[in-house]
């Protein structure tokens, strides 16, 4: 399976945890706890795969003065929020 694939299967696998969860929310029922525990776990893999996004990105930004591990920070940080944002839009 390629790398793609592979990120838009957790992207699927989180989207599907959350809808899980939103769902019993809106009937005030348990979640699915296999369906949650797995989208959590995706989106801990969905983050590790896509670092190779914050590396190209960050890249722009490493220059004489500036902490390279600053800017991947951040950079994980913007990563993590647009996991958590966009799931499968993007």
């Amino acid at each position: 399976m390629g790398e793609q694939e592979e990120e838009r299967r957790q992207a699927h696998l989180v989207a599907r945890g959350r809808a899980e969860q939103r769902r019993a929310e809106m009937l005030k029922e348990q979640p699915d706890a296999l369906l949650v525990s797995e989208g959590q776990s995706a989106y801990f893999r969905l983050v590790k795969l896509s670092q190779h996004l914050v590396l190209t990105a960050a890249r722009n930004y490493f220059t004489d003065g500036r902490d390279k591990r600053a800017i991947i920070i951040a950079g994980n940080f913007g990563l993590s929020h647009a996991v958590a944002t966009f799931g499968l839009k993007k």
